[in-house]
């Protein structure tokens, strides 16, 4: 079970609640989806492992919690957009809610504690900013940045979380550069990469230009950033 997925069937499920219907259902299956991967891959503050396996003889997974080795700043990522929108779905008042912005408001204050001084963005593992080779990466900043400025927030952690969605997209900024077809190339990203066996395995992992989700993330972002509060699904 890779953190990834409860993004894209959370996606899906909070499209259809809006434009199609059963919204009870709909809301009540983001929201077990979510408490899944939580139970599974919740390592600490907020974060999560990149995946978790019940066979825990795979090969990446802990022999004992059948957790993967590290967070992943893109898995992690779009675990924090889907959080954050699901969040805004619910309504007041429902504890499902409450719960679901509790752990999202630990995520988000665990993220500006690890957001790189230098470049405002964050690293490819998340949580060992000091390791060695370890570099900040676009495409998982970009969605954090998503996340920092639309989760609902008390005004004293507004005020935190918008000051690191700022100095995060000036960093994302920094990434953008004009290309030799007269477009925007987005950097230092890597397109989207199986569970990894090894912290070496995610810092050492190819990166490329305009990888798809960093040119998407970035997007999201930006419009986020320039039109205040905003949801993906409108």
């Amino acid at each position: 079970m890779w953190v990834d997925g409860v993004f894209m069937g959370g996606m899906f499920l909070l499209a259809h609640a809006r434009y199609v219907g059963e919204r009870a259902r709909c809301l009540q299956e983001a929201v077990r989806q979510l408490d899944c991967i939580y139970r599974c891959c919740h390592k600490e503050r907020g974060l999560l492992y990149h995946a978790w396996s019940e066979e825990k003889s795979t090969v990446w997974a802990d022999p004992q919690t059948g957790c993967s080795p590290e967070v992943w700043s893109k898995g992690l990522g779009w675990y924090a957009l889907i959080l954050t929108e699901t969040v805004r779905a619910l309504p007041e008042g429902d504890p499902d809610r409450a719960r679901l912005s509790a752990r999202l408001e630990e995520l988000l204050c665990t993220l500006c504690a690890l957001q790189n001084e230098e470049d405002g963005l964050w690293f490819q593992v998340v949580d060992r900013p000091e390791g060695v080779d370890n570099w900040t990466d676009t495409s998982g900043s970009a969605m954090f940045i998503y996340a920092l400025s639309q989760a609902p927030a008390a005004p004293d952690r507004r005020s935190l979380f918008q000051e690191a969605a700022r100095r995060g997209m000036e960093g994302v900024h920094r990434r953008a550069k004009p290309g030799a077809d007269g477009g925007i190339d987005v950097e230092c990203a890597c397109d989207g990469l199986c569970v990894q066996k090894s912290y070496a395995d995610y810092v050492y992992y190819p990166r490329s230009l305009n990888a798809k989700e960093a040119v998407g993330a970035a997007l999201w972002a930006a419009e986020s950033m320039e039109r205040g509060s905003l949801s993906l699904l409108g």
